[in-house]
């Protein structure tokens, strides 16, 4: 039977292909238990569902830095693997990044990956991998390239976003995979969840590219997810305005474009920014099931739904967040996302949990 294909992408810290699916796949699993006609459906059933990942090409380096005693740079330029593959623009990072050293824990293991992307050529390898299954569903889908659907989480959004922009925009820079056409290979869907992509820009500018949902664009609709208590979040958000300069206000009237935030927590420990706390929230699931999956939900499953989530979520540990976060704002740089990591570890931790990117 023919499915349209979701390609999934992960954030931060260690994945493989296959526990970044089972993430997904459970947190599929947790939206459908909201709905008795649902419950127990894997989404499988509906999308073929192929992770990509590029954790491996930070995992050789993940234990040197973090047991080094030395300073995050000195870390990184004990190893000659990457010190040999440093761009322009990476001692400005260390500087930077070196500013405060409360955050060189956090740097030298949940932030490594996102130094490591944006400043070394793993960035391009971890580019070509997702080109490479992006250009390949593209080209092979049966149904037309409108059934294929990409999901990034977190640091994943920036590798999206750089993948699309080079795959889209001639002339061809990734490996040997050539460009796919705007017109003759625009995507369904892409679904940007905790997106970072403009905090992680270099000189593809994100409110610039051909990353949008237009004529001229590589999609045909982009959504964008975001709980407002999730600090990662909060350092030069993408916020994209009805003024004509990105899409058209023709685009925007048909909601080729649409940012979904809430607050509501259902994580115990408060990680806002775990996968499985977006994908449990009605707005982010319903969005992902109606646009990649084909699911529409009628106005008494919706009933149900909802009633169902509300019993599930923690006000008062978003309460506590309040608090917690409050004075962390005006965030513009990646020195100030690891700070806000920082800040959402202790208050995981502090309550019991483990922190998971």
């Amino acid at each position: 039977m023919f499915k349209p294909k979701l390609i999934i992408i992960h954030g931060m810290g260690q994945h493989t292909a296959d526990s970044f699916k089972e993430e997904f796949v459970e947190g599929c699993r947790s939206a459908f238990s909201l709905y008795d006609a649902f419950r127990g459906t894997s989404p499988e059933h509906f999308v073929e569902i192929i992770p990509v990942t590029y954790s491996d090409l930070v995992d050789d380096y993940r234990l040197p830095v973090a047991t080094s005693t030395g300073s995050f740079r000195e870390a990184i330029e004990s190893i000659p693997e990457i010190r040999t593959q440093l761009l322009p623009g990476a001692e400005a990072a260390f500087s930077a990044l070196e500013k405060d050293d409360s955050n060189t824990p956090l740097l030298k293991t949940h932030g490594l990956d996102a130094f490591l992307y944006r400043y070394t050529r793993l960035g391009q390898i971890a580019r070509e991998r997702l080109g490479r299954a992006i250009a390949h569903a593209a080209r092979t889908i049966h149904g037309g390239v409108q059934n294929v659907h990409v999901l990034a989480h977190s640091l994943g959004t920036a590798v999206l976003h750089d993948t699309l922009s080079q795959l889209y925009t001639p002339p061809p820079t990734l490996a040997d995979l050539g460009n796919l056409d705007t017109s003759h290979h625009k995507l369904g869907s892409v679904h940007m969840v905790a997106n970072i992509s403009r905090l992680m820009e270099s000189s593809i500018k994100v409110n610039q590219s051909l990353v949008k949902p237009s004529n001229s664009g590589c999609m045909y609709n982009y959504r964008e997810y975001r709980h407002r208590y999730d600090p990662i979040t909060w350092a030069r958000p993408f916020n994209p305005k009805n003024d004509g300069r990105w899409i058209s206000s023709g685009d925007w009237q048909f909601i080729a474009y649409k940012l979904l935030e809430f607050d509501e927590v259902t994580d115990e420990y408060g990680n806002t920014h775990k996968l499985h706390n977006y994908l449990n929230n009605p707005l982010v699931h319903r969005e992902l099931f109606k646009l990649a999956f084909g699911i529409e939900f009628d106005e008494e499953q919706t009933a149900q739904g909802d009633d169902r989530y509300f019993c599930q979520t923690r006000n008062q540990i978003t309460e506590y967040l309040q608090a917690a976060f409050s004075d962390l704002r005006n965030l513009n740089s990646i020195d100030g996302m690891i700070h806000a990591a920082a800040e959402l570890k202790g208050f995981v931790e502090q309550r019991g949990g483990q922190f998971h990117l």
